[in-house]
C-alpha cells in the first residue's frame, strides 16, 4: 500500500489541476475500512500541509459532500481561523457550523479559485 499522505497529495492536486473537486468517499478509500476518522482526517490535513501552507491555499477547499458541493463544517472552521477578517468581513463573528449556505459556497468558492492558482506553482 502507498504512503497515504502522498496518495492524499496526489489525489489534491491532480483535482487542482483539472479544477475539479474530491469526494470524501476518495479520502476514505486511500485508508484500510475501520480506520479511525480522526486519523484519515490527520493524515489529510498532514497531506494538505505537504502541498502549501494553509495561509497561501486550503487545500480542503476541494472536498466536496454529495448533497451540496461542498466540504463539511471542518473546513469551514480553518476557513474562519486562516482568514478571519474576510470572514468576519462577509459573515459577522458567527460560529462557522451556523453559517448561510451563501456564505458557505461563497468562503467555498473563494478558496478553491486560491487553490486552483496555487496548484499552478507546483512543478
Amino acid at each position: 500500500m502507498q504512503d497515504p499522505i502522498q496518495t492524499i497529495r496526489e489525489i489534491l492536486i491532480s483535482a487542482a489541476r483539472d479544477r475539479k473537486t474530491v469526494s470524501y468517499p476518495q479520502i476514505y478509500n486511500v485508508f484500510e475500512t475501520g480506520t479511525p476518522k480522526n486519523e484519515v482526517w490527520d493524515t489529510f490535513e498532514e497531506a494538505c500541509r505537504g502541498i502549501c501552507d494553509s495561509k497561501t491555499a486550503i487545500y480542503g477547499a476541494l472536498l466536496s459532500k454529495k448533497d451540496t458541493g461542498l466540504p463539511e463544517s471542518g473546513f469551514f472552521d480553518i476557513y474562519k481561523n486562516i482568514r478571519g477578517t474576510h470572514y468576519r468581513a462577509i459573515a459577522g463573528n458567527v460560529e462557522a457550523n451556523v453559517l448561510t449556505g451563501a456564505h458557505k459556497k461563497l468562503f467555498c468558492d473563494t478558496e478553491r479559485s486560491t487553490v486552483y492558482q496555487h496548484v499552478l506553482t507546483i512543478s
